[in-house]
C-alpha cells in the first residue's frame, strides 16, 4: 500500500526512533530478565525498577527526537518521525521480558500474536494508500499500547507481579549494572540503522524503500530466533547461577538449535526470494528480490551470533558483548560507506550481511573458553538439509514448475534432515543429568 518511496520515508522515521531509543538504557530489559530468572521473588521490584526508569528516560528520548523532527526541512518527514517516536513509550512499558524471566514463553508468544493480529486488522481497515503512512505508524503504536496495558493486568492478577514505585538507590544500581548490556544494545541499534541513513543519503527514498522491504522480511525471519532465545536464556541464566556444568551442556544445545533453524530458514529465503517478495510486497518491489537473496546470509549470521551471545549473557560475560558489537559496528559503517556508493543496494546488502557475521567470529574465542566446543560435526544434518532445499529449488525453477508445488518439494527435501536434527537435539537433552 505504501509503495517504495513512502516505505523509505517510514523506514527513515523508524530508524530515527531507534536511535532515540538508545536513551532508554536498552540493556535494562535483558538485565531484568536475567535477574528474575535467577530469583523470581524479585519480579515485582525488578518490573518497577526497569519500567519506571525506562518511562522516565522515554520522555527525554522523545524530546530529543522532537527536536530532530523540527530541524528537518521536509515537514511531512518530520511529522512521520514524531508519530513513529510514540513507539518509545511502548518500548518503555513493555513487559514481555518479565514473562521471559518467569519462563512463561507461551504467554509472551500469545501476547505477541495478539499485538500482530490487532495491527494487521487495523492496517487492513484503515491503510488505503501512500498518503496514510501516518496511520500505519499510529496503528502499530495503538496495538502495542493496548497489549501492554493488558499485560500489566495479567501479571498482577495471574502472577502477583505488580508495578510499585521503586527506590532511587535500587534504580541507580540497576542502571549501573546494566551498562554493559545497554552499551551493547545501543551499539546494535547504531550499526543496524546506520545503513538505512547511508542508503537514504546516497541512493534516495525509493532505493531505501526497496531495501527496507527486504530488511523487514529479514526481521520477520528472526522471529523464530527470538522465540528460541527467549526459551533458553532465562533457563540458562538460572542454571548458570545454580548448576554451571549443566548450564554449559544446555548452552551447547541452544547454540545448535539456533544454527539449525538459521541454516534451514536462510536456505529457503535464498532459494525463493523472488516469490517471497512478490507475495508480500507485489511487483513494484521486484528489485528487492536480489537484496533479500543476499540478506539470507544475514539471517543465518543473526541466528549464529544470538545462539552464542545468549549463552555468554547467561554466564554474565557482559563486557565481552561490547567488544563483539564494536567489531560489528566497524564492519557495518565502514562497509556501508565503502560499498553503498559504489554498488548501490547490492553493496548495502553485502555490508549488512557482514555485520552479525563479524560479531559471531568475534565472540567465538570467548564462547569456546566459557562454554566449550561448537561441535561442528552435529551441524551436518542442517547443512545437508539446506543444500538439499537449494538444489531442489534450482532444478525445479529451470523446469518451470509453479511456486507452490516447488516450495512443497523443497520442504520435503529438507524435512528428513530437519527431523533427524530435531531427534538428535531431543536425545541430547534427555541425556543431560537431572538437575
Amino acid at each position: 500500500m505504501l509503495g517504495p518511496a513512502m516505505l523509505g520515508e517510514v523506514s527513515f522515521a523508524t530508524s530515527a526512533t531507534a536511535y532515540a531509543s538508545i536513551l532508554l538504557s536498552p540493556g535494562l530489559a535483558m538485565w531484568g530478565t536475567r535477574r528474575i530468572a535467577q530469583n523470581r521473588e524479585q519480579a515485582s521490584e525488578t518490573l518497577a525498577i526497569v519500567n519506571f526508569a525506562q518511562l522516565a528516560l522515554s520522555v527525554i528520548a522523545y524530546g530529543s527526537l522532537a527536536l530532530f523532527a523540527i530541524s528537518l526541512e521536509d515537514r511531512g518527514q518530520g511529522k512521520l518521525v514524531l508519530i513513529a517516536g510514540l513507539g518509545l513509550f511502548n518500548t518503555a512499558l513493555t513487559v514481555d521480558w518479565v514473562f521471559a524471566g518467569l519462563e512463561l514463553m507461551r504467554v509472551a508468544s500469545a501476547l505477541y500474536t495478539i499485538t500482530s493480529t490487532l495491527a494487521l486488522a487495523g492496517l487492513l481497515i484503515f491503510l488505503k494508500g501512500p498518503e496514510h503512512a501516518g496511520r500505519y505508524l499510529i496503528i502499530l503504536f495503538a496495538a502495542g499500547l493496548s497489549v501492554n496495558a493488558y499485560s500489566y493486568v495479567l501479571l498482577a492478577r495471574k502472577h502477583g507481579v505488580r508495578f510499585t514505585a521503586p527506590g532511587i538507590s535500587a534504580t541507580k544500581e540497576s542502571i549501573v549494572s546494566s551498562i554493559p548490556l545497554g552499551t551493547t544494545a545501543a551499539l546494535v541499534v547504531l550499526l543496524k540503522s546506520a545503513n538505512i541513513f547511508i542508503i537514504g543519503y546516497f541512493l534516495g527514498n525509493v532505493a531505501l524503500g526497496l531495501f527496507a522491504a527486504a530488511a523487514r522480511l529479514v526481521d520477520a525471519a528472526r522471529i523464530m530466533q527470538r522465540v528460541i532465545s527467549n526459551v533458553f536464556l532465562p533457563r540458562l541464566a538460572r542454571l548458570a547461577a545454580t548448576h554451571a556444568p549443566r548450564a554449559r551442556q544446555e548452552a551447547t544445545l541452544s547454540a545448535l538449535a539456533h544454527a539449525s533453524a538459521g541454516l534451514l530458514l536462510a536456505a529457503f529465503i535464498f532459494a525463493e526470494a523472488p516469490v517471497i517478495i512478490a507475495v508480500f510486497f507485489g511487483p513494484q518491489f521486484a528489485r528487492s528480490a536480489l537484496v533479500l537473496r543476499i540478506l539470507s546470509v544475514a539471517v543465518l549470521a543473526n541466528y549464529l551470533i544470538c545462539g552464542q551471545t545468549n549463552c555468554l549473557i547467561a554466564f554474565r560475560q557482559d563486557k565481552v558483548m561490547v567488544k563483539v558489537v564494536l567489531a560489528s559496528a566497524v564492519v557495518a559503517i565502514a562497509g556501508g560507506l565503502l560499498l553503498v556508493p559504489r554498488y548501490g543496494l547490492v553493496g548495502a546488502a553485502i555490508a549488512v550481511s557482514c555485520i552479525d557475521l563479524a560479531g559471531w567470529l568475534s565472540s567465538l574465542p570467548t564462547y569456546v573458553r566459557v562454554i566449550g566446543s561448537l561441535q561442528l560435526m552435529k551441524w551436518m544434518y542442517p547443512i545437508l538439509g539446506a543444500l538439499a532445499l537449494i538444489a531442489v529449488s534450482s532444478v525445479l525453477q529451470k523446469t518451470g514448475i509453479a511456486a507452490p508445488y516447488r516450495i512443497f518439494a523443497e520442504l520435503l527435501a529438507a524435512f528428513p534432515f530437519a527431523w533427524k536434527m530435531a531427534r538428535d537435539l531431543k536425545h541430547d537433552s534427555a541425556m543431560l543429568p537431572a538437575q
